[in-house]
């Protein structure tokens, strides 16, 4: 994987104040807020839910790639997992890139494309989430283990995004990401 070099939009929370809803997202279910680890700050989910990145309408071109970073605090097999979810201009669900805490997993238009149960998606630290797209193929990867490798997509053309903590997210057990950035180029 190799990320784009051209930056379209990226959540980098410099505008973001401790404590405080990550300003550059929208609000659709949970409980999300800014905090900081070791100096550093990240989007902390205490509850399952759904937040959309406030990208605008960005022109997508041929080439992209999105990323997302995620902290697993706890390096348990139990900890809180995440989807990063793309959708068309009819709100309808185009791709769903999932971490889970034993593995990840890869769904394009309501199919799965892949699946790694790998022990190292657990491990305690960063885990980066990352997607490359271009006419001929999607693929998907978790750090730098690929999950899927979609020939010719066809009509993919994402609208918006959303990142969903699930797994029982709770104030003890929470999920922290954040660097949700899309960029053009890459492969």
């Amino acid at each position: 994987f190799v990320p784009g070099q051209k930056t379209l939009w990226i959540d980098d929370l410099s505008e973001d104040e401790v404590g405080e809803f990550p300003f550059n997202n929208k609000l659709d279910t949970g409980n999300f807020e800014v905090v900081d680890i070791g100096g550093e700050k990240w989007i902390m989910a205490t509850t399952d839910g759904k937040l959309i990145p406030k990208t605008g309408k960005i022109k997508l071109p041929d080439k992209y790639t999105v990323e997302l970073d995620i902290y697993n605090s706890t390096g348990a097999s139990n900890a809180p997992y995440c989807s990063l979810r793309l959708w068309d201009a009819k709100h309808k669900h185009l791709a769903n890139l999932h971490y889970f805490s034993y593995g990840a997993s890869f769904h394009l238009k309501g199919k799965g494309y892949g699946r790694k149960d790998m022990k190292t998606f657990h491990a305690k630290g960063v885990h980066h989430l990352r997607l490359m797209v271009n006419p001929r193929a999607i693929k998907a990867y978790i750090d730098d283990t690929r999950i899927a490798n979609v020939p010719n997509p066809g009509d993919f053309n994402p609208a918006s995004f959303s990142i969903e903590p699930h797994g029982n997210c709770t104030e003890k057990k929470p999920l922290y990401f954040r660097g949700f950035r899309i960029a053009a180029g890459g492969k």
